[in-house]
């Protein structure tokens, strides 16, 4: 045979194949097998000597149980070729699929931006904030936090009309001109996560000393020891890492989200400016 594979000599197909059992391969090589020698026989008017003796070779291989088994083997083993072929239309499969993804986040987000609460139409107003990723890095040292202490983790962000935020905590006002709310990860977001820290770990490499993922207040005033594993939640988020927030964001502002800014002083970074604990509209 001028090709080794008697399977391919016949015409037949490894796709087709792989769905069938012996039983049926069987079947389907006997069928082939008559219809080609029906065409290549040397008594045919198409007729090939050549060709005929060839189907003649394959079909005996293929009826010989040993030789079958070997053959069918090599034949239905993926080539390295196919395997790569399969690898880059899967890849491409999963790049449509986050694409879509990606373009139908955006929309939701657009189509919620002229609701009344969106970032966009929230100001003039006044936000009454918790800074939630202090909170969750001294909560990781002690398992209370103190009154006192809790004082000093809320602020407030002036909303002005022009666009301009204005910080407030305690006596000391500071304006922003380089800070732009971009949106908010929704309280039911929080929830379905756990904690804000938990958002926090699609983009951050965060490890509390017990490792778990939900940080949690124990009343008893005891501390807790710094250990080398710890890994403290960061206010400031690179662009880099962003993407794997942005598909939770909405630009619906509640009491209970965590707002994310745009800050472009130099470098521009994300930051997180903590969960909303009051709006006050002017």
């Amino acid at each position: 045979m001028s090709n080794p594979n008697p399977f391919v000599v016949l015409g037949l197909n490894s796709q087709v194949l792989r769905s069938l059992n012996d039983e049926q391969i069987a079947g389907l090589v006997k069928s082939q097998y008559r219809a080609l020698q029906m065409i290549y026989h040397p008594d045919s008017p198409s007729g090939s000597e050549k060709k005929s003796r060839e189907l003649n070779e394959a079909y005996s291989l293929l009826e010989n149980p040993e030789t079958y088994q070997l053959f069918k083997k090599n034949f239905l083993k993926p080539s390295q070729r196919g395997v790569k072929e399969r690898n880059l239309e899967s890849a491409v499969q999963e790049a449509n699929l986050r694409s879509d993804k990606a373009i139908s986040v955006f929309l939701n987000y657009v189509s919620k931006a002229t609701e009344e609460n969106s970032i966009y139409n929230l100001a003039p107003c006044n936000l009454r904030m918790l800074d939630s990723v202090s909170q969750s890095n001294i909560s990781t040292l002690t398992k209370i936090i103190h009154r006192d202490g809790c004082k000093n983790l809320f602020y407030e962000l002036n909303l002005k009309r022009n666009g301009q935020i204005t910080r407030r905590k305690g006596k000391t006002t500071m304006d922003l001109p380089n800070k732009r709310l971009i949106g908010a990860i929704s309280p039911e977001t929080i929830r379905e996560y756990g904690s804000i820290p938990n958002v926090l770990r699609l983009a951050q490499d965060v490890v509390t000393p017990d490792n778990l993922l939900d940080i949690r207040l124990n009343r008893q005033n005891k501390l807790v020891g710094r250990t080398k594993e710890v890994r403290y939640a960061s206010p400031i988020i690179s662009m880099q890492d962003f993407k794997q927030l942005s598909p939770l964001l909405t630009p619906i502002v509640e009491e209970g989200s965590c707002l994310i800014s745009l800050n472009t002083k130099e470098e521009p970074i994300f930051e997180i400016d903590g969960q909303v604990v009051e709006i006050t509209k002017k």
